[in-house]
Order: C-alpha cells, then structure tokens, then sequence
C-alpha cells in the first residue's frame, strides 16, 4: 500500500481530476442513457473517403426498452461541439439499417443525414444487438468518430450513451484524437467498460516507476471500492474483474516515483458503467454458412469485441431435426475468422451456434451461446 501521501490528500487529487475533466458533447449529456449500457462501430468496411460502404454498430441495452421507443444512433467527430453540420461525417440518408436479433421500422432523422432513427416494434430485451448499416458514405474530409445512441431527444439534450472506440476515415490515425470537447477516454488515458470488467490502458508517464489506480462508485471514494485499489501497477495497462453489474465506476490514475513519492499525471479521473456478466451476455451468431457442399461447409463469423484478450471460439453444430450435437469444436484459435465443419451428412439441415472465451490477467470468462445459425447441405 502506497504510504507516501494520506486519504484525504488521494480525495483532494481526485476531486481536483475530476473537477477538470473534459466537457462533453452538446450532442451528448453529461449522464449516460439508463437504457443503453454501450454503443461502438465493430465493423468497418472502407475508411476511404467519400467511399459508399458498410459499418457495424453493436448497441447493448441494460434494460428492457419498450415498443414504439425511438432509439436514435448518431455518429460524431470528436474534437467538436454542436450537432454535426451534414457531409462532415457518415451520412445516413440513404443507409439500410438490419439486424436479425432488433424489430424496428428505421427512417432519417431531423437533426441532419448523421442520425437515424430506429422506431421499435416490439420490446427490446436487455440484450447485446448486432445493427448492419449498408450504403453510408464516408465524409470528403478526414475524420475521427465515435458513434452516439440515446433513447430521449438528443436535441433537447436528453441522456445519450457515447462510443469509446474511435473511428477513423482517412486519416487513418485517431491516437491524438480527443483534444476538443470529447467526453469519451482523455487522450492516453483510455477507459472501457466490457461485461463486468473495466480495461484501462495509459501513456507512460515521466518519474513514475509505478502507478496507483483507485476505483470507487463515489466522487470521494468512501464506498468501500478503494478496498480493491490496485497499487504499485508496472506497466501501462490493467484490467479490473468481478465489478457488480450496470455501476457506475470512477477510475482516476497516480503516479508513484523511484522514491515513493507522488508524481502527478495529466489525466482527468473517468466515468464508466458496465454491463452485465459476460456469461449472461450473448455471443454474437455466425454471420454465414458458405460453401455449403454434401458433406462440409464453412462457418464465418465477425471478429470478436475485445479481440486482445480472446483466447479461442467454441463451436457447435446440431441437427436442427432432432437436435442432436453432430459436431464441437471446444479450442478454434482466437485469430480465426472461419471454420470447416466436415463430416455432415448430405441434404440435412444443420444449426450452428458459438460462444467465445476471454481471459482477463487470469480471469477466464465465457460468452453466453449466441443464437443458432441454419444452414442445409447439399
């Protein structure tokens, strides 16, 4: 335990990072909507500018959102303020929006060709959705984005829930990103919130040896959380396991010299919620079935979230008549895309479905089974 400076003096730093942390987006509210737990672009097809081309948004809500809901997805260039001018970012206008898991009727939205409104018809169940954008064009101009969602109005300065992965188009670099008014991760302090665990990854600081990391759900840090304050970190990246479902967390960061003593950091303290436990949260189901023979096909699937700490997918092929397991594959490598599942009989009718396994500095997790994906073999 770091003894070089006392309780209240900790409180009084992280009350002062606090207090100057960045402002967020007008676009954005100072709070996270309730209803949505998370929302990044997980797919990229083309950062070419001025491109027409596909991205994929994964939105995860922490509660039941009901019919008729307006769920309005926007994306942002960070370094700005206002509601985006159109042309300066993906324009949605002639956009098709799909997913397999979200009921919805989508159409642009009045605040400009940047927003789309997905206008439910059904209950949306507290639950991880995979939203396919088809058709948006990337701005003429190099950008860096991250994606909004919220189920108010936005205009009206309602809660929304921003990205915390950015987007570049043309650019191709977005690591100084974040100099403006952004109210996601500070510029080399980065903060993701992934199930029950909190990733942080910092810039190396000069005269720290060391780095102290406490974490609490109270601007004091009186809730009991600093019991589980990692001290002493060598490195410049820890992830935090086992934290309660849907908090909200504050992280702040201190660094610690040769001779114990404080060395400050240029990082303001940073808000995050999670989400629920992995194991309670659905894997995403394989995206195709292609080259379907008699006797194989192969399996393709997207790359995973959090793909840095994936240690391998897990496979399962039944017979979608009776149900019975045909095949499972329990070690497919974390970098692969694809599998061929061999050894099916001809013109049977398959379903597949796969979960992954992360392994967070010791800490294994699995994925909930995502949904089944059918296929019939020649």
């Amino acid at each position: 335990m770091i003894n070089y400076f006392s309780k209240q003096f900790m409180r009084y730093i992280i009350a002062a990072l606090i207090s100057i942390a960045l402002l967020p987006l007008v676009v954005q509210a100072a709070d996270n909507d309730p209803a949505i737990t998370s929302i990044e672009i997980t797919s990229q097809g083309s950062s070419e500018l001025g491109a027409t081309t596909n991205y994929e948004f994964t939105l995860t809500t922490s509660e039941t959102i009901a019919a008729d809901t307006t769920i309005t997805l926007m994306n942002v260039e960070i370094g700005t303020s206002g509601l985006p001018e159109d042309g300066t970012v993906l324009d949605f206008s002639g956009a098709t929006f799909t997913s397999d898991a979200l009921s919805y009727i989508g159409e642009t939205s009045s605040l400009g060709t940047s927003a789309y409104k997905l206008v439910l018809s059904g209950d949306a169940a507290s639950d991880t959705y995979i939203i396919t954008a088809t058709d948006v064009v990337n701005p003429s101009t190099a950008v860096c984005l991250v994606p909004v969602a919220s189920t108010g109005n936005v205009a009206n300065g309602d809660a929304s829930t921003g990205g915390t992965t950015t987007i570049a188009v043309g650019s191709g670099d977005c690591s100084a990103a974040g100099d403006g008014d952004n109210s996601g991760s500070d510029d080399g302090f980065s903060v993701t919130a992934f199930g029950t665990n909190i990733i942080i990854e910092w810039e190396p600081i000069e005269g720290a040896v060391s780095y102290n990391l406490p974490i609490d759900t109270d601007n004091d840090f009186e809730n009991g959380v600093l019991d589980i304050t990692v001290n002493e970190v060598e490195g410049t990246s820890y992830v935090y396991t086992g934290l309660d479902t849907n908090t909200e967390y504050i992280i702040a960061i201190n660094g610690v010299g040769s001779d114990d003593e404080f060395v400050l950091v240029p990082y303001p303290a940073e808000i995050v919620t999670t989400g629920k436990a992995l194991s309670k949260t659905r894997s995403r189901k394989p995206s195709k079935v292609k080259n379907i023979k008699k006797k194989q096909a192969q399996v393709r699937w997207r790359m995973a979230a959090q793909n840095d700490y994936l240690t391998k997918h897990i496979f399962q092929v039944r017979n979608a008549k009776n149900n019975k397991i045909v095949k499972s594959y329990k070690k497919v490598g974390s970098a692969k895309l694809k599998k061929v599942v061999k050894g099916l009989k001809s013109g049977k009718k398959y379903k597949v479905r796969k979960k992954e396994v992360y392994n967070f500095d010791g800490s294994v997790q699995k994925t909930k089974w995502s949904k089944w994906k059918k296929f019939t073999t020649k």
